[in-house]
């Protein structure tokens, strides 16, 4: 029963008495610490190891293009538009519209 668990090792402990129990509960202890260490050195190992992994395997992301400075605070030369945008080609006024074309659809 003292080998299952800490807990049961300090019960067993309690019922030998303080003299017979002091040196059962110092072995539960060590032994209780030492798995603990082991515990936490195999976790830190599969950690590094994931870590290498994805380092090694998983594909990387291409840095983003520098934002370019606002259309009006751009240079423009005479005759040059304000906008990166093309101009807008407007129908004549008594042209028909191209089928599927809505008034919402020209906004865009």
């Amino acid at each position: 029963m003292a080998g299952e668990s800490i807990e049961a090792t300090l019960g067993v402990a309690e019922k030998l008495g303080p003299v017979a129990g002091k040196p059962l509960v110092a072995a539960a202890n060590d032994a209780f610490i030492s798995a603990m260490h082991v515990t936490a050195l195999g976790s830190a190992a599969v950690a590094l190891i994931g870590a290498a992994v994805v380092a090694l395997f998983l594909p990387g992301r291409t840095p983003a293009p520098a934002p370019e400075a606002p259309a009006a605070t751009r240079r423009r030369g005479p005759g040059q538009p304000l906008t990166d945008r093309p101009p807008v080609r407007r129908p004549r006024s008594g042209a028909p519209r191209p089928p599927g074309r809505r008034e919402s659809d020209r906004r865009r």
